[in-house]
């Protein structure tokens, strides 16, 4: 049947008589009557303009709609996985659902030759394309990129060689032994002593100059005076502090451990100093689901 939506275009008032003169602009539409068709091997995929809306072609459609809908559903569930797997770290990070309603097999519901081409085709059609785009291109994408921003934040304060500018250990040992960082394995690394009598803390530096894969030793020492007044000698006791850098795409990571050894109360990393930068490992220009699951989360 056909209707007439009325627009009025123009407006006059005719106080005298009390009348008013309207110009509308009709509008006037029909229903879709076209037909749908039937064409052997057509594919969406190879359609052109004016081709045929046949039944091959939805059916075609449909099971590619289908089957994306399948692998969204699956990209969710691992990405979901890989979240929950670093909440216990990374407590901000938020898990992503989506549910569709549009995408099933409606290729069924449409006859050649007999189902008109109508509003109810075009919305089964339409609404599965706009989850799809909406599903994966749009509200995913918000979630992981919001999540990627958490990982930022988070990786400020983390051993990541962009982040991390210094490593502090702390020794201890008997009063009255002053021990001290003595020497460094790795040419380029430097290391200052903050010193009192039983106890130092030793600042690490140039972490960037240790090479991919090796560990820096620094090794601090205490002395001691033992022995009798005639037979008197110098003792030492050692504890050791160690660094390894990994590098990752361009950063790096650092892996930190200290040993007290023959010191008698302490042997520990204290703390880091921090540049107040993101780590660098989390920079992307085309962020996935795929990149994100090869970061390094220390």
């Amino acid at each position: 049947m056909g209707k007439k939506l009325m627009e009025i275009t123009e407006f006059k008032k005719k106080l005298k008589t009390g009348r008013a003169t309207l110009t509308l602009l009709d509008t006037s539409f029909s229903q879709l009557t076209r037909k749908i068709t039937s064409e052997t091997g057509a594919d969406y995929t190879t359609a052109a303009a004016w081709d045929s809306l046949s039944k091959e072609l939805i059916v075609s459609l449909n099971e590619a709609q289908i089957a994306l809908k399948e692998r969204y559903e699956t990209l969710f569930s691992d990405y979901n996985t890989w979240i929950e797997e670093k909440q216990s770290d990374i407590t901000d990070l938020d898990t992503f659902d989506y549910e569709f309603s549009s995408i099933y097999d409606y290729s069924s519901e449409y006859t050649a030759d007999s189902t008109s081409a109508d509003y109810y085709m075009l919305t089964s059609i339409v609404n599965a394309e706009k989850e799809l785009y909406e599903a994966g291109n749009y509200w995913f994408m918000n979630n992981m990129e919001s999540n990627i921003d958490v990982v930022k934040e988070w990786s400020k304060t983390q051993n990541y060689l962009s982040t991390t500018s210094a490593v502090i250990g702390y020794f201890e040992t008997y009063w009255n032994r002053y021990p001290s960082a003595i020497s460094c394995s790795v040419s380029g690394v430097s290391y200052s002593n903050n010193t009192s009598s039983d106890k130092v803390y030793v600042t690490v530096t140039g972490l960037e100059n240790i090479p991919d894969g090796t560990t820096c030793k620094i090794t601090i020492r205490a002395s001691y005076e033992a022995g009798s007044n005639d037979d008197s000698y110098t003792g030492y006791e050692y504890g050791y502090m160690y660094i390894k850098r990994t590098v990752i795409d361009n950063d790096s990571y650092l892996t930190c451990w200290a040993d007290k050894g023959d010191l008698d109360d302490a042997g520990k990393i204290s703390s880091y100093t921090r540049t107040g930068d993101t780590a660098t490992h989390f920079d992307t220009d085309t962020p996935s689901f795929s990149w994100l699951n090869s970061r390094t989360i220390l």
